[in-house]
């Protein structure tokens, strides 16, 4: 089937369906599983998203991996999945980000930057560099292992690529591996783990011309060594992309994440003496503290972004922040008493929030171009579980306030003030 998006938007749009698991909470594993592959394959073919990007078949996944599989309400904490065009002979490995109500995803794989895993101990190769140790940050390698693990069919997804490559005869095929945020970071890893490893997976010879990755939004994934390593490696096979303004590729570097307090300038801060956001400040500050070794509480480790890194001219959003400033509003009716003189704090601080969320999330699809996939992809995802996508992400964001702070919003309460500032 003919296609409007080139590759690289295609490659961008298989990125977003692996997402498909995204704020889902169901009752058990089996439900998640299988209401993410519904999701993924009602999307693959979808009238509309085959227009843009073609015909793309499901060769593997998409495979969920949940670090608690047998808790009352089951979320993925990573998800993958493998598709081949056979019009482009063009496999994509697409590697879903950070879930927002998993806290395994947040504070095991995106927190666990306070210490180091060498890259030869990953991939059993010696990289023939006196004092040079490419390593990866510790939650970066668990979540790599993650994806090595995971089965669909009893095969892994290098045992199904490799096997599906010899059965179908295909030849010089292109092998890209793509994620957003967490699987942004993932991406590039897993990319040069199959090329570092590719004598041991790859037993079809001229299979596959190149292994390419296409992250966007990824913090950094290793260290300063891990970063020259990796452009000795993959080299031009690597497009990385990022919008300017969004929070989470400012991580773990440092020189990035002294830009986060004040990245928002739009925003008002409620103490006007003040160069920059307080409560980001001490945020930024803290989350830079995870980056201290825990083997020498002197050292913070030096993450370094792979280059090139492609940056994106990102645009402050009026309209999210006007909705912020309206339930920063509403839920303030939290804040009687002495507690009053606060609100103007949490308002800049629901406003960065928001906006961050928008940025990391909406923009991408705008700066790359591809809304009509994102689009009818939450039209499907909406059909397949019953739930828009605000409904799903309110639910979600009080669900991470709970897992995560111990707030519960009065979800009735917030509803009446609504109601009351509709008919004032």
């Amino acid at each position: 089937m003919s296609q409007t998006y080139s590759l690289e938007q295609q490659i961008h749009c298989l990125s977003s369906i692996s997402n498909a698991a995204f704020d889902l909470q169901e009752p058990s594993f089996e439900a998640l599983q299988s209401l993410t592959t519904t999701i993924v394959t009602n999307a693959l073919n979808d009238a509309t998203i085959q227009g843009c990007i073609g015909s793309w078949e499901l060769v593997w996944g998409p495979v969920v991996f949940s670090n608690n599989p047998d808790a009352a309400t089951v979320v993925a904490d990573n998800t993958m999945l493998l598709a081949y065009n056979a019009d482009e002979n063009q496999f994509v490995v697409a590697i879903a980000g950070t879930n927002a109500v998993s806290m395994y995803g947040w504070f095991q794989e995106d927190f666990g930057v306070n210490s180091l895993v060498e890259w030869e101990s990953i991939v059993n190769k010696d990289v023939n560099k006196l004092f040079f140790t490419p390593s990866i940050a510790a939650g970066t390698h668990l979540g790599l292992q993650n994806l090595l693990n995971m089965q669909a069919g009893g095969a892994t997804m290098l045992q199904q690529l490799n096997t599906y490559i010899g059965q179908n005869k295909i030849s010089s095929a292109g092998v890209a591996v793509a994620g957003h945020s967490l699987g942004g970071a993932l991406s590039p890893v897993m990319a040069l783990y199959m090329q570092d490893t590719q004598s041991s997976w790859d037993t079809v010879s001229g299979g596959i011309s190149a292994i390419t990755a296409w992250p966007t939004a990824g913090p950094t994934p290793g260290d300063a060594d891990f970063a020259t390593y990796f452009q000795d490696n993959i080299g031009s096979n690597y497009t990385s992309r990022y919008n300017t303004i969004d929070v989470v590729p400012q991580a773990w570097m440092y020189s990035s994440m002294e830009n986060i307090p004040a990245i928002y300038p739009e925003i008002t801060a409620p103490e006007g003496q003040a160069p920059y956001y307080t409560t980001m400040g001490l945020l930024t500050l803290l989350a830079n503290l995870r980056t201290i070794d825990t083997s020498d509480f002197y050292t913070r480790i030096k993450y370094q972004q792979i280059t090139p890194w492609n940056a994106m001219t990102g645009t402050f959003d009026k309209d999210t922040n006007d909705k912020a400033d309206t339930e920063a509003a509403l839920i303030g009716i939290y804040a009687t008493g002495a507690l009053a003189q606060y609100q103007p704090y949490f308002k800049a601080f629901y406003q960065f929030l928001m906006q961050m969320a928008y940025q990391h999330t909406t923009a991408y699809d705008i700066l790359l171009n591809i809304q009509t996939v994102t689009d009818e992809l939450a039209k499907v995802k909406k059909d397949a579980t019953g739930t828009s996508t605000d409904e799903r992400r309110q639910r979600a964001m009080f669900t991470a306030l709970s897992k995560y702070y111990g707030v519960r919003i009065d979800t009735a309460a917030i509803a009446a003030a609504k109601e009351t500032a509709a008919t004032a």
